[in-house]
């Protein structure tokens, strides 16, 4: 099961889906720190086998550079500042430009994270990515409504709890 789909959530459009992948690997505050599918190199390789056919192979290392590349993508897609650097080769002819990924491992998933971002913010698809507002929530989606208004995942579990935290705030007795 991919990183996304194990929350109940669609695809984000073909220039945002690796990025929502990534973004989706880390565990929820309901699930086991082992979740985490970046918690080693077999998970990661296994998660990367699962949603890239012929994904690079993986190290030890490449496992620390992606948690640290999920942790710049969750300040990018928060709004906050952050760098994000990708080897791509890129080709323009007549008809097309292509940005294909270089390097191996870590490297090339960069290179492609890069690329993803790229292409979603010529198309304007950027700001429809977005992370759950519900602090303890990390889940990336994609947000489909007509106006670009979505804030929770799930409306009937985060937004739910967040509803009721909110209106036992606003109904507090002091005694």
């Amino acid at each position: 099961m991919t990183a996304t789909a194990r929350h109940g959530l669609a695809a984000a459009p073909p220039e945002l889906r690796l990025t929502q992948e990534l973004l989706n690997t880390t565990a929820t505050s309901k699930q086991s720190p082992d979740q985490d599918f970046l918690s080693g190199l077999d998970k990661a390789q296994e998660w990367l086998d699962e949603i890239l056919p012929s994904a690079p192979r993986l190290d030890a290392a490449d496992v620390l550079a992606l948690r640290e590349l999920r942790s710049s993508l969750q300040r990018l897609v928060k709004g906050e500042q952050a760098t994000l650097v990708g080897s791509v080769e890129i080709r323009v002819d007549a008809e097309e430009a292509m940005a294909t990924p270089t390097g191996r491992g870590a490297a090339w998933l960069k290179g492609a994270v890069a690329a993803e971002c790229l292409v979603a913010r010529a198309r304007g698809t950027w700001s429809r990515l977005k992370l759950c507002r519900n602090e303890r929530c990390p889940v990336a989606f994609y947000d489909c409504s007509r106006n670009g208004s979505r804030v929770w995942h799930d409306v009937s579990t985060c937004g739910n709890a967040a509803n009721v935290r909110a209106f036992r705030s606003r109904h507090q007795t002091f005694g």
